[in-house]
């Protein structure tokens, strides 16, 4: 780069980085919580007739 780093992209070093870390800390959190929730579909599957209520509401408009 030819330019001070906080000329090219709007923020300095310190906060590029702090906000890169964040998303990353993120996407292992969203990761995490995606396994999480597959395991309890798969320890408890979805039985018929399970969601018939909120499906009834939802085509209610509820």
């Amino acid at each position: 780069m030819n330019c001070i780093f906080s000329a090219c992209i709007g923020t300095t070093r310190s906060a590029f980085a702090r906000e890169a870390l964040r998303a990353a800390l993120g996407k292992v959190q969203v990761k995490e919580m995606e396994k999480k929730h597959r395991e309890g579909y798969r320890r408890k599957p979805v039985v018929k007739g399970e969601f018939s209520v909120w499906e009834e509401a939802q085509a209610l408009g509820f």
